[in-house]
């Protein structure tokens, strides 16, 4: 899930991670930053998200999630020489 979602609630106020545990759910995160262009190569991106992830994770674990993920895109197209060097 996204943090917005990790922070909401239902109608009845359930934290929606409580609510997920309650049905045996194991509630998760995506725990990068999103994507930045990097400079000078054609559209490629860099995931963004190292600094501040201890704090992140440490943060929702005490929320009750209990696995992240990461993603990293590769844009892979070798007539336009991709993934640069």
């Amino acid at each position: 899930m996204y943090d917005e979602t990790a922070r909401d609630s239902g109608l009845d106020g359930t934290k929606f991670v409580d609510g997920l545990a309650a049905k045996g759910i194991i509630p998760g995160i995506k725990i990068d930053a999103g994507l930045t262009t990097i400079e000078g190569t054609n559209d490629e991106t860099a995931t963004m998200g190292l600094d501040g992830m201890s704090a992140r994770a440490k943060e929702y674990y005490g929320m009750g999630i209990r696995f992240a993920k990461w993603r990293a895109v590769i844009k892979i197209d070798k007539a336009n020489g991709c993934p640069s060097e």
